[in-house]
């Protein structure tokens, strides 16, 4: 068995994406990555990296970092699933429909032998 892990930025305070939230978010990951046996979020929690300029200038907009974990029974479903579905566009193409804000990828997948 193979766990892929991966960390998206979402623009939501931790507030924003109680347990109801998180379920509905695992759900959309797992339509867009159909070839993994489980999903779940893993952690939730406000983002640490340094403001945009547009932050500055603006003012501050909530970010929260989610990290993901997926299940996979063999490694060629891990692997295609990492490369051609856990992408910016894929997800957002599920989670959008549900009320989520655009999502960035900044943790790319990563492949562990269980």
């Amino acid at each position: 068995a193979y766990r892929v892990t991966l960390g998206v930025r979402l623009p939501l305070s931790p507030s924003s994406f109680p347990p109801e939230r998180q379920s509905a978010f695992v759900t959309a990951v797992a339509a867009a990555s159909p070839l993994g046996t489980r999903h779940a979020v893993t952690s939730a929690a406000p983002a640490t990296a340094p403001p945009t300029r547009r932050q500055i200038i603006v003012g501050p907009t909530p970010q929260l970092d989610v990290a993901i974990e997926l299940f996979f029974g063999d490694l060629t479903s891990a692997v295609v699933t990492s490369e051609e579905r856990l992408t910016d566009g894929n997800l957002n193409l599920h989670t959008r429909p549900l009320g989520f804000p655009s999502l960035t990828v900044f943790a790319a997948p990563t492949i562990f032998l269980l």
